[in-house]
């Protein structure tokens, strides 16, 4: 359990990072160690991919976003961690076991947006289904579609759909 909990707490700081603009040590509240006194995740690291992000309803705005190689992990046993973020706060993570379907605490989904609006969406209940069409030590390769994401206390809710890939 702490295997595949790890990129998921991994994920949600780099999310926040993102909302701030900077690394997950320049966000206030926030407390990170640094990266080289990590133990190394187990599995494939990637170093190079992108995602595409289209949000639309409470907040319409379309993105791409770099991965970002710090966390970026392959475990085909799961534990594996994809995040992408941006230096002005855009970002997109997914992490948990790579299978074709809904969010769960199992997968879990975060985006983050700065314009129109500040907002970190989250789906660990099913509000997400990812597509899956390469999961390997090659590359991990998918698509999204989000439904009724909650904005927090605006009321309003964002659906998204994208893809990403990664690369080692």
């Amino acid at each position: 359990m702490t295997r595949r909990l790890a990129p998921v707490l991994l994920a949600a700081a780099l999310a926040l990072a993102a909302c701030n603009g900077g690394s997950p040590s320049e966000t206030p509240g926030v407390s990170v160690p640094s990266v080289s006194g990590l133990p190394s995740l187990p599995g494939t690291h990637f170093t190079q991919g992108t995602a595409h992000v289209e949000l639309s309803g409470g907040i319409d705005a379309t993105f791409d976003v770099p991965l970002t190689t710090v966390g970026a992990t392959f475990n085909p046993d799961g534990g594996s961690s994809l995040p992408f973020a941006d230096t002005s706060g855009y970002s997109f993570g997914v992490a948990g076991v790579f299978e074709t379907g809904p969010t769960s605490n199992e997968l879990v989904v975060t985006i983050t947006t700065t314009q129109p609006q500040i907002a970190l969406l989250t789906s660990l209940s099913g509000e997400c289904t990812l597509t899956f069409a390469e999961t390997s030590e090659e590359g991990v390769t998918g698509s999204f579609v989000c439904e009724d994401l909650s904005t927090g206390g605006t009321g309003s809710s964002v659906d998204a759909t994208g893809e990403f890939e990664a690369s080692p």
